[in-house]
């Protein structure tokens, strides 16, 4: 049981860096060169790898570890911005709304939750934003593909991670400062159940990242 609980623990490390490490073997064994959008998803992996392993070393050395999340979620949010401005045509609505996250960021940051605290509102807005965003992505894919064809889609199984991880997360980030506060001994729990999520969020980049169709413009 202790073994499993460390399993969990370490999980934000190891899915996504093995999700990394295989999608790097898949290009090179099969000779393709990274472009758009699974350049994206490698970054994201990359982030998630370096961000998550650093945040433990800073806190095996008592160091406050939480300017971390603040930088992950900033470079998340940022990462597949990008992706949907260029996948959808609302263009003028992302640009808002990643200015309205980036003001809300450094607002939270000054005024409500600073940098040595864990920034669950920021992580909450972002993850309510990608969702939005992707829920309007497969409104556009529907509408624009026969239903057989979507899963054989890259944006099919990037539009399914995201929504996979930031749906599931959303409760889990947006909740976790209150649970804190009123039960700090077992909040961890909550941080288990979200590695759990970005795991299966991994496996289904992973799976976008082998397929080779992408939306016909």
């Amino acid at each position: 049981m202790v073994k499993f609980n460390e399993f969990l623990v370490f999980q934000d490390i190891v899915a996504p860096l093995i999700a990394l490490l295989l999608g790097v073997l898949l290009f090179y064994i099969k000779k393709r060169k990274v472009y758009y959008p699974d350049n994206l998803l490698f970054y994201f992996l990359i982030c998630q790898a370096t961000l998550n392993t650093f945040a433990p070393i800073l806190q095996s050395k008592s160091i406050n570890n939480h300017l971390v999340y603040h930088l992950n979620c900033l470079i998340t949010v940022i990462i597949f911005t990008i992706y949907f401005l260029r996948s959808l045509h609302y263009k003028e609505t992302i640009f808002i709304g990643l200015l309205v996250f980036l003001i809300f960021c450094l607002i939270n940051i000054i005024w409500i939750q600073p940098y040595y605290t864990f920034n669950s509102y920021s992580y909450s807005l972002g993850a309510f934003l990608i969702v939005l965003y992707s829920l309007l992505n497969f409104r556009e894919l529907i509408k624009r593909m026969p239903t057989q064809k979507i899963l054989s889609l890259k944006d099919f199984w990037i539009l399914a991670g995201l929504l996979t991880y930031f749906g599931s997360c959303f409760f889990i980030f947006i909740s976790y400062n209150y649970l804190s506060e009123i039960d700090a001994k077992n909040v961890g729990i909550l941080w288990k159940i979200h590695n759990v999520f970005l795991s299966l969020g991994c496996i289904i980049f992973l799976k976008a990242i082998s397929c080779k169709q992408w939306i016909p413009k």
